[in-house]
């Protein structure tokens, strides 16, 4: 039988960040609420957050202890994060609470900070309540166009998958959230969204692999990969001249794809 904590046994698979913690680690009933909230991946979407497990450290103490956490996709403002993400987890009561401050000090690495006193939690002013990705689910994505940067190609038929930071770029980005992207993308200022097509150009009509990248200086790149198809569904990717991306699997190829667009 599958276990209840599924996603959250599965981020233990990933490599556990250690970080200092310079309070007590109490051990308290809140865990096995987190693990039940980060269960719930439909409601992590919905509130745009993303569960992550940290090895406390209280280098006083010597005490390590992993501790479920959730890290906002967005601002109080309403905004998308930066280089700085808001931590948040769930107290001893089930209420949800600000802790700490997350900030990408550079490629694949962060700084930690947790605040002296758990602030109440605050929604962003435009956060999507759990109702609206329903009706955003209902926007018609006109295929010959392009949702991101209208009249430049490719078009979104062409598009067989696309990630953003919005979720990490773990997976494939759900319509709802797919549109929330865009929607940011759009008010951009149209000098800070660059597009990068790897290997074709507007006249290529098969399939592509998109990559969202956003900049501390609030600009986006977007990344534009071939697609070879295969049989039975299967695809490569086609990074540069020299590095193809054989069999597309998200788990091995993801970490690659990152590395060569230098993301975390």
């Amino acid at each position: 039988m599958q276990s209840t904590y599924s996603i959250y046994q599965q981020l233990h698979e990933e490599d556990v960040i250690t970080v200092p913690y310079p309070y007590p680690i109490a051990e308290d009933n809140a865990e096995s609420l987190m693990k039940n909230f980060i269960n719930d991946n439909d409601k992590c979407y919905d509130m745009e957050m993303t569960p992550a497990i940290l090895r406390l450290h209280n280098p006083t103490t010597q005490q390590k202890t992993n501790r479920a956490f959730l890290i906002s996709w967005r601002d109080q403002e309403g905004e998308l994060c930066g280089r700085k993400k808001l931590i948040h987890r769930l107290n001893e009561d089930d209420m949800l609470e600000t802790v700490g401050l997350q900030t990408k000090k550079a490629r694949r690495s962060y700084e930690y900070t947790f605040f002296c006193t758990p602030q109440p939690f605050m929604k962003p002013s435009n956060e999507v309540t759990p109702q609206e990705p329903r009706k955003v689910e209902r926007t018609k994505i006109i295929k010959s166009d392009n949702l991101l940067h209208p009249g430049k190609m490719p078009a979104e038929s062409q598009v067989r998958l696309t990630f953003a930071p919005s979720n990490n770029y773990k997976r494939n980005l759900t319509k709802a959230h797919l549109l929330a992207n865009a929607t940011a993308i759009k008010t951009t200022p149209a000098s800070k969204v660059h597009i990068e097509r790897h290997g074709f150009d507007d006249s290529y009509t098969d399939q592509v692999l998109r990559c969202i990248v956003s900049h501390p200086n609030d600009s986006f790149t977007i990344h534009y990969f071939r697609c070879i198809l295969g049989k039975h569904k299967h695809f490569d990717v086609l990074l540069d001249d020299n590095m193809t991306l054989k069999n597309w699997a998200p788990k091995k190829h993801l970490p690659m794809l990152k590395a060569f667009l230098g993301i975390e």
